[in-house]
């Protein structure tokens, strides 16, 4: 299934996204449309895309303007994606190599080698099922010692937990999007 950057300067840029029987799914068009029209200058923020499937919350993001993207995937069916999606990306645009960087790491890993980026932007988007990965990331990422300028977290009250659960757990977040059983909560320490 084919996915389109919304806006900006590569708007309507098609992109491969991995294929049906992979672990990873897109974010839908509903909620990468509003956390975008909410959050339109993010400018000088370093982006990263953890678990990034195909990639394209990430490329939207640098399409919008961000001048640094790190996209963060484990899975090799996803990395082929992201992959190709850079290839075709890199050949209209000179720069988008220099600015998405693929990284090839378990997101765990990945957090635990550094402190977070206090200008940066996180979009963490894991298997939904994947509590366990929610609950070691997040324990990380939302540590009151952390600092961050967004951290946005996916999830579906059907296959992850509950809102109230999650709040629970996580905190109240700064704002919150839903599509159908999809959300989208932002944590802010700015």
């Amino acid at each position: 299934m084919p996915l389109r950057i919304l806006g900006g300067k590569a708007k309507g840029q098609l992109l491969k996204s991995p294929p049906e029987n992979s672990i990873t799914r897109p974010t839908s068009v509903m909620l990468k449309r509003k956390f975008f029209d909410a959050f339109q200058d993010l400018g000088e923020a370093h982006f990263y895309d953890l678990c990034a499937g195909s990639g394209s919350v990430g490329i939207e993001a640098w399409s919008r303007g961000v001048k640094q993207v790190e996209l963060v995937e484990k899975d090799p069916k996803a990395v082929k994606v992201i992959k190709e999606n850079i290839q075709v990306l890199a050949q209209k645009n000179l720069d988008f190599r220099k600015e998405v960087q693929l990284k090839i790491f378990d997101v765990k890993q990945y957090l635990s080698l550094t402190a977070l980026d206090k200008e940066g932007v996180y979009f963490f988007d894991p298997p939904y099922e994947n509590t366990k990965l929610y609950e070691a990331v997040l324990s990380l990422a939302l540590d009151p010692l952390q600092d961050f300028k967004l951290f946005v977290v996916e999830f579906c009250h059907q296959k992850t937990m509950s809102e109230a659960e999650f709040q629970q757990r996580y905190g109240e977040p700064l704002k919150s999007y839903h599509h159908s059983t999809h959300h989208l909560y932002v944590y802010s320490r700015v």
